[in-house]
């Protein structure tokens, strides 16, 4: 290694100053290529993970969306068999077609025991 540099030195002291400033800008030149090769690389591979960043996330906002439309969704069908329940009950509906077409098998409603129901349940002895 030594040698080397000291075999590197003899040369350069034999070269003109002319040859010198050649050398030194062919290296210069040589060392700005290479620094903008590397930026090259550098900037291709940030556009490359930008690219992969975005689309992850117009992914995951897509997916968001779906997620919230299906919610949405069956937000809106709950409401519609709960108000056709609420409206069968009300009316005490007795057509076991219009009941199954919202009710799943095997479904009960137990209806708890109040101070109303009671009482409506005495009117009915009491007549």
């Amino acid at each position: 290694n030594t040698g080397d540099k000291a075999a590197r030195n003899a040369r350069r002291a034999s070269l003109s100053q002319e040859e010198r400033a050649k050398q030194n800008r062919d290296r210069n030149r040589e060392h700005a290529r290479n620094t903008r090769l590397r930026k090259k690389a550098y900037v291709e591979e940030l556009k490359r993970t930008l690219t992969e960043i975005v689309a992850q996330r117009d992914a995951a906002e897509l997916e968001k969306r779906h997620n919230a439309q299906r919610e949405r969704e069956q937000r809106e069908v709950r409401f519609r068999v709960m108000e056709e329940f609420l409206k069968l009950r009300g009316r005490n509906e007795l057509n076991a077609a219009r009941w199954v077409a919202i009710l799943e098998d095997g479904f009960t409603c137990t209806l708890p025991k109040t101070p109303y129901r009671q009482m409506v349940e005495g009117e009915k002895t009491n007549e």
